[in-house]
């Protein structure tokens, strides 16, 4: 059972979340650095390199690891209005 928080979620986020990244993208599997590492908002779908240019007025954002876990950079996040987000 997802937590209410999740369930109450956009569509996009739920898809974020749920994501396996850096996997093998099973579109591309026999392309070298196939690992999808970024994310259609628009799709709520994970993509590889190859994937893109995926839908140019889409916005995708770019996966990283940092420290083993998944991020985004803070320049991606002006998709999205987050001015009631508290930092620390």
């Amino acid at each position: 059972m997802q937590p209410a928080a999740v369930r109450g979620a956009p569509q996009w986020l739920r898809g974020l979340l749920s994501e396996e990244f850096f996997d093998a993208c099973a579109a591309h599997p026999g392309e070298r650095k196939n690992d999808k590492n970024h994310f259609c908002v628009d799709c709520a779908a994970a993509l590889c390199r190859h994937c893109l240019p995926h839908e140019p007025a889409h916005d995708v954002l770019q996966i990283w690891k940092y420290a083993y876990c998944f991020v985004v950079r803070v320049d991606d996040l002006r998709l999205f209005d987050c001015a009631g987000i508290q930092v620390r």
